[in-house]
Order: C-alpha cells, then structure tokens, then sequence
C-alpha cells in the first residue's frame, strides 16, 4: 500500500514538472464573455384615421412617423434605447380617439403620443392627457379651443386663429373704405371658433358686421341667407367645403356680386377645383404654404425612396413630431414630464415644416408659419404669399 501511494505521488510530482517545464504558470481561469443586456424600448404612441375618409392622409401619417423612428434609431436612438411605435386607428372619430389614446397610455405605456388629427378627436382626447401627464402632439388639427386644451397638448398644425388673422388683414385692407361684413358660418365647434376668432379681429378694427348667423351641418337651403345680403359688400363664411360649395351656388343663382371670403379647412387642390367649377369664382380663402426648405426636401426625398411615392398633406408635421419627442428625450428625459418641458423649448428647430417655434401654450408661433392667399378667378387658382403679421 506504501509504495502504491509513493508510485502515485511521483506520478503527480512528475506532472506538475512537465506542465512547468512546458507552460512556465499555471492557466488562467476562462471568463465568460460580458452580454450587455439591451436597454428597454422607449413606446411613443400615435393614433391616426388609417380607416374612414381621411384613410389615405393617416397612412401617410403613419408611413412618416414610422421613417422617423428609423432615422432616430439609426442615430443611436435616445441614451441607447430604441424608439417604438405603436400606432392605433381612430378614424378621426372623438368617442373612438379617446379609447384609443386611453389604450396607449394606460395598456402599452406610452411616454408621448403623436396624433390625432382631427379637431375634435384632440378636443376628446386631450383631458385623458392631462389625466395621465402624457405629452399629445396633433398634427393636422387647427381648431382655436386646442389653444387651451392643456398644458400637455401640442401641435404642428397652426391654429386657424392665425389663419383667419392673415386672412383678415387682407380682407380689411380690400375694404377698408366700407368695412361692413356679414358671417355666416356652420353651428360646429370647430366653424364656430373661427367665426370667433374673425369676429373678434374684425371688431377690433372698428369693422360694422351687418348679419352674424349660423346654419346647422344638416342645412341644404341657403336661398333665405342669399337674399338678406343683396346689398352687403363683403361676405364671410366658414363651413365644410362641401356646405361652403352649396353656399356659393346659391349665391350666384341670386346673382350676389359682393366679395366673398372663405374659411375652408384641410383642402387639396382636387377639392378647391371642384368647388370653383360649382360658383366659387372671385371667392378667396387663406391656406397654410409649406415652407420651401433643404430639410423638407431632403425628408421628402426619403419618403419617396421608402415608400416609392409622395409624402400626402401634414405628412411633414407627423415626420417633425417624432423628431421633436426625440430631441426633447435626448435634451430633457425621457419621461413624460420632461418631454413636454422639452416641447415647450423648442426654438427654431430646423424640421420638414420649418422652423418650429413652440409658444407657451404649446401652439405653433406665427412667425413659424406662411400662408398663402388662394384666389379662384375665370376657373384657375392664383396664389400669393400673406405677410407676416
């Protein structure tokens, strides 16, 4: 048993020897490699109309945001964390945005939500903001009560009270020697604050508003309102464009050769064609321009290349709106309450819109935005640019 244990020890003795002699040290222990664990996704939310009248601009929303959330992830996203996208339909509907914007915040935990579009879907929507302290940012509504919705309501659409306020400076100017007007405008929320807005402006001026009268959304007989203006010199209406269209007919049909004023909203060049062709000649309306820009261009120029087609109306603003939620997690946080204390600083951003200048209730500047003034005459549009006011 001794010269067992003796012969064995010689045997481990003599190992150890080689394994000196060859290596010199002992190896050194394996350590697994380090698998840094991926940051966690930072979720905005956007709720859009992909179904319904307005489906083909709410895809193009969607299609916008989505390209944006690419390039900020490219770039490193936000301190390493992806941005994520999750979009909802709401049709522009106010009863189906607010669940949608509900579904977001509450079930998928969103840190901002882009959208909705349509002015009474924001108007729905935004006390569940306020409720949950998440930054909205709308990007195609332009309704004046969106001003005061919230201090966590946003937008990239101008209101139209700066719309109605540069088209009335061109009004006043044109009859500044017989400033007496007459409105007539259709009993929504939205037409109801834009006869607001111009009323105000208009008084302000001094101007005599001879007859203030709102229809129903349901009304198809204006014969009654064309014969009450015979005798004004300028008219002002704010409706639907279709309304606005039976409007017009009915005051050719009483041979009204007054001037007419319009506050049209969300029109393409389709629409405003149509609508000239049905007694809308010398009729003139402010539409927000799309400033010319290297940064436009550029976007537009992705967008295309992507989805191998152009980039549909407010596109822009969905594209901006996301870049706007990144910068303001890269400068502030990344949580709710300091990416609405990041929109509110945003000055001069350089976007697909523009230069972007928040004020303090979260609304475009007016030096943001142009506008231009659209004139049908003998069946064609002209178009010129309004002055900053």
């Amino acid at each position: 048993m001794r010269n067992s244990l003796y012969f064995k020890g010689a045997l481990l003795l003599g190992a150890f020897a080689l394994w000196g002699a060859g290596c010199g040290q002992p190896p050194a222990p394996i350590t697994p490699p380090v698998v840094e664990t991926p940051k966690e996704d930072i979720v905005i939310g956007a709720t859009l109309p992909l179904t319904g009248e307005l489906a083909e601009y709410g895809d193009s929303w969607r299609k916008a945001m989505e390209l944006s959330v690419e390039e900020v992830n490219q770039d490193g996203g936000i301190d390493g964390h992806l941005l994520k996208l999750v979009v909802e339909d709401d049709k522009c509907d106010p009863a189906m945005a607010s669940s949608t914007v509900s579904k977001l915040m509450t079930a998928d935990k969103v840190m901002a939500v882009v959208g909705p579009a349509c002015d009474d879907a924001v108007l729905a929507a935004a006390p569940l903001a306020e409720l949950n302290s998440v930054p909205m940012v709308a990007i195609a509504a332009a309704s004046p009560k969106i001003t005061s919705a919230g201090s966590f309501i946003f937008r990239l659409a101008a209101s139209d009270a700066l719309r109605t306020k540069a088209l009335t400076q061109t009004i006043y100017a044109e009859n500044a020697t017989d400033p007496v007007f007459s409105i007539f405008w259709e009993n929504t929320d939205y037409h109801t604050s834009v006869r607001d807005a111009f009323r105000a402006f208009m008084t302000d001026k001094g101007a005599k508003l001879e007859i203030d009268e709102s229809f129903a959304t349901s009304s198809n007989d204006f014969e009654a309102i064309a014969e009450k203006v015979e005798d004004v010199p300028a008219i002002f209406v704010s409706a639907s464009p279709e309304i606005t269209s039976q409007f017009l007919k009915e005051l050719e049909a009483q041979k009204y050769t007054g001037k007419i004023y319009a506050g049209l909203d969300q029109l393409d060049g389709n629409i405003m064609k149509e609508i000239a062709a049905e007694g809308a000649d010398g009729v003139k309306f402010a539409v927000f321009s799309q400033a010319a820009s290297a940064a436009y261009d550029k976007f537009a120029v992705a967008y295309q290349s992507v989805y191998n087609e152009a980039p549909k109306n407010s596109a822009a603003q969905a594209y901006d709106a996301v870049k706007l939620l990144a910068n303001a997690m890269k400068t502030k946080g990344a949580n709710s309450a300091d990416i609405a204390s990041g929109l509110f600083e945003v000055q001069g951003y350089k976007g697909a819109l523009g230069d972007i200048t928040m004020d303090e209730n979260g609304d475009l500047t007016n030096s943001s935005v142009d506008y231009r003034l659209v004139h049908f005459k003998d069946g064609a549009l002209t178009f010129e640019t309004l002055n900053q006011f």
